[in-house]
C-alpha cells in the first residue's frame, strides 16, 4: 500500500467528518456507494482520478489539501512559547514583548499601566472571549468573557462566566453563569442565573439572582428575588437590600428585605396585608388612612351588591308566581336589578383597582 493512497485515505475522513457528513451522504453526492466511500478512508482502494477533483471541491479544499501536498510543503508555523491553548475558536488577546508572551504575574509595573490603557472593543455578537485587558461587547456573547487585568462590559445577554481578576463587571442582559471578579463591582440590569462573587465591590441585580452571592465589603442589591444565599462580612459595612424574596440565607451587617429598617424582620408585605400589618411610621399614617378608607368603601360596595343580588332572588320569584299579565312588568324590574349590579360590580373593579394602587405606593414609602 503506498503513502498517497494512505494520505488520501486519511484526508477523505478528516474532511468528511469536518464537514458533517456521512459516508453515505458523500456517496450521494458523488454517484457512488457508501461502501466505495468505506473502501476508500480505509485505503482499500483509491478513488478514481478523475473523480479526485470533485472530491476536493464537495469539501470545499483544494485538490493539493486532499493529496496531503500542502501540509508536506508548507513550512512549519512557528509556535510562541508558552502558548498551549486548544484550537476553540475562541478570540484571545495577549501581550507579547518582541516574540515571547507575558503572563499576568509577569509584567513590571510600568507594563501593567499600559495594559489598563487597553480596551479590547468587539462590535456585534461574539462567541467565546478571552483578553489579557478590559473587555467590552457591543452586543450577546454566546460564550465565557473572561479578562486577566480589567473591566468586563457586555452590551446584551452573556451566556457563560464573566471572570476577571481585577475590574468591574456590567452586563446588560441576562448573565446565565457566574460572574466573579476580585476587585470590582458587579452589574448585571437582568437575570443573574449563576453565582456572583467579588471580593471588593458592591453587587447590584436588576431582575431575579438564581445563585449565591458573596461579597467581602461593599452592598448587595437585588430588585427581584434570591434563590440561593447572600453572604457578606458582618464585620464590615455591608448592606443587603433586596427588593422580592430571598429563599436561602442572608449574612451582612445591615439587612433590608421588602420594608424599611426597623420593621419585624420576619414580616413581609403579601397581596392582602391590612393597615393593621403596618408599622407605626409618621410618614405612613396618611397612607394607612387613606387604604382604610378605600377598604371599607370597598366593604360597603360588596355589601350594597350582596343586598342588590338578594332582591334580584326576590324578584325573579316573584316573576315566577306572577300572573301572566305582570310577568311584563316584573321583568322589567329584574333587569333594572341587573343593570345596577352590573354597575356596582364594576364600582368594585375600580375600587379593588384603587386599594391595589395605595398598596404599592405604601410598599413604595417602606422601600424608600
Amino acid at each position: 500500500m503506498n503513502n498517497i493512497t494512505e494520505t488520501i485515505a486519511q484526508n477523505i475522513a478528516k474532511f468528511r467528518k469536518e464537514s458533517g457528513m456521512t459516508q453515505d451522504t458523500l456517496a450521494g453526492k458523488l454517484g457512488v456507494t457508501y461502501q466505495a466511500v468505506s473502501k476508500w478512508e480505509n485505503a482499500q482502494a483509491c478513488p478514481d482520478i478523475a473523480l479526485l477533483p470533485e472530491i476536493a471541491e464537495t469539501f470545499g479544499v483544494s485538490l493539493s489539501s486532499l493529496l496531503g501536498e500542502e501540509d508536506q510543503n508548507r513550512p512549519a508555523e512557528p509556535s510562541a512559547p508558552g502558548i498551549d491553548w486548544n484550537d476553540d475558536g475562541a478570540f484571545r488577546l495577549v501581550f507579547f514583548k518582541g516574540k515571547t508572551p507575558v503572563k499576568e504575574k509577569a509584567f513590571t509595573e510600568e507594563e501593567r499601566k499600559l495594559q489598563k490603557k487597553i480596551e479590547l472593543v468587539w462590535q456585534g455578537d461574539a462567541c467565546d472571549i478571552s483578553s489579557a485587558v478590559a473587555v467590552h461587547v457591543e452586543g450577546n456573547v454566546k460564550g465565557n468573557a473572561t479578562a486577566s487585568n480589567g473591566p468586563i462590559s457586555i452590551g446584551g445577554d452573556l451566556d457563560g462566566d464573566a471572570v476577571t481578576s481585577n475590574g468591574a463587571i456590567a452586563v446588560q442582559g441576562d448573565l446565565d453563569g457566574d460572574a466573579v471578579t476580585s476587585n470590582g463591582a458587579i452589574t448585571v440590569q437582568g437575570d443573574l442565573a449563576g453565582d456572583a462573587v467579588t471580593s471588593n465591590g458592591s453587587v447590584e441585580v436588576k431582575g431575579d439572582a438564581e445563585g449565591d452571592i458573596t461579597i467581602q465589603k461593599g452592598s448587595v442589591t437585588v430588585s427581584g428575588d434570591v434563590d440561593g444565599n447572600i453572604t457578606s462580612d458582618i464585620n464590615c459595612d455591608t448592606t443587603v437590600t433586596v427588593r422580592g424574596s430571598v429563599m436561602g440565607s442572608v449574612t451582612a451587617h445591615t439587612v433590608k428585605t421588602k420594608q424599611k429598617t426597623g420593621m419585624n424582620s420576619d414580616m413581609t408585605l403579601g397581596e392582602d396585608f391590612s393597615p393593621d400589618d403596618l408599622p407605626d411610621f409618621d410618614d405612613l399614617n396618611d397612607l394607612k388612612e387613606e387604604l382604610t378608607d378605600l377598604i371599607e368603601e370597598l366593604e360597603d360596595l360588596e355589601s350594597e351588591q350582596e343586598d342588590l343580588s338578594g332582591e334580584l332572588s326576590d324578584l325573579t320569584d316573584e316573576w315566577a308566581e306572577s300572573e301572566e299579565d305582570e310577568k311584563e312588568s316584573v321583568w322589567e324590574e329584574i333587569e333594572d336589578k341587573k343593570s345596577e349590579i352590573n354597575d356596582i360590580a364594576e364600582s368594585i373593579k375600580e375600587k379593588k383597582q384603587e386599594i391595589r394602587e395605595k398598596k404599592e405606593e405604601i410598599r413604595d414609602a417602606l422601600w424608600q
